[in-house]
């Protein structure tokens, strides 16, 4: 993502909104890994949502690496530096 910033500085809003996106994708992923800790063996409706939660985060995960790949993309059609 620095390539893209440094090529392309009129993308650094994207740029830095995808690393925001990441990391939010970090802390839902850590919750989820405290969840499953965390519940009983026996609480089949607890570890339903967790699975379907899993589900969400990798679904938005993909989604997610799919802008970063169109980012870059576009980072490397668009002519080098500046703003206009």
């Amino acid at each position: 993502m620095h390539w893209i910033t440094e090529r392309t500085p009129r993308l650094v809003n994207h740029v830095r909104s995808l690393w925001e996106g990441r990391a939010a994708l970090r802390t839902r992923l850590e919750g989820l890994a405290e969840r499953t800790d965390q519940v009983s063996w026996d609480d089949a409706l607890a570890f339903k949502q967790i699975c379907a939660d899993l589900v969400t985060l990798l679904e938005d995960l993909q989604s997610h690496g799919q802008e970063e790949v169109a980012l870059l993309q576009r980072s490397m059609n668009q002519d080098e530096g500046g703003t206009g």
